[in-house]
C-alpha cells in the first residue's frame, strides 16, 4: 500500500470515551481518537496515530497525548489481539488543562481543545511528523524512483 501524508488533518477514524471501571474495577477515564493508515489491508498490523485525553487526579488535571501505535488482531483459535506503543514512538502532548475534579463535560470539552489545536498546527511541526514516523517505520510508505 502506498500511504501519502497528509497535507491537512484528515478525518478521524473513530472516537471512544471510558468514564468508570473496567473489568477489574480499575477507573477508566479518557477520550481517544485514532486514525487509521492502512484501514483495508488485511493479515497485517493495523497501524494508527492516536490522541488520547485522560485525566490525571494525583496532579488534578486533563492532559492529551499524540502518539502512534499498531493492532495486531487476534488469529486463529486465539481470543488475544495486541496492541504495540513504544517509547521510541515520536509523540508530543498536545494541551493540559487544570481541573478541580472530573467532569465528563470538562474532559470532552478538553479533547476538543486539543482537537482544534493539532488541527491548527497540522502542517507547522510535530503532528505531521508522527503520521510520516508512523507511516514509514511500518513499511506504508513508497518512494518513487526515477
Amino acid at each position: 500500500m502506498t500511504y501519502e501524508i497528509p497535507t491537512f488533518l484528515p478525518e478521524p477514524t473513530s472516537t471512544q470515551t471510558k468514564n468508570g471501571k473496567d473489568g477489574y474495577g480499575q477507573v477508566q477515564r479518557s477520550v481517544e481518537t485514532r486514525w487509521v493508515l492502512n484501514p483495508e489491508e488485511e493479515g497485517v498490523p493495523t497501524v494508527f496515530v492516536r490522541l488520547t485525553t485522560f485525566h490525571w487526579p494525583e496532579r488534578k488535571v486533563y492532559s492529551t497525548l499524540m502518539t502512534w501505535g499498531t493492532h495486531q488482531p487476534a488469529k486463529g483459535s486465539s481470543v488475544f489481539s495486541v496492541e504495540t506503543w513504544g517509547s521510541d514512538h515520536k509523540s508530543v502532548r498536545v494541551h493540559t488543562s487544570r481541573v478541580a475534579r472530573h467532569s465528563l463535560n470538562a474532559m470532552q470539552d478538553h479533547h476538543t481543545e486539543a482537537m482544534a489545536i493539532i488541527t491548527e498546527d497540522f502542517g507547522k511541526g510535530v503532528v505531521e511528523e508522527i503520521f510520516a514516523e508512523a507511516a514509514e517505520r511500518n513499511g506504508l510508505l513508497v518512494t518513487e524512483e526515477a
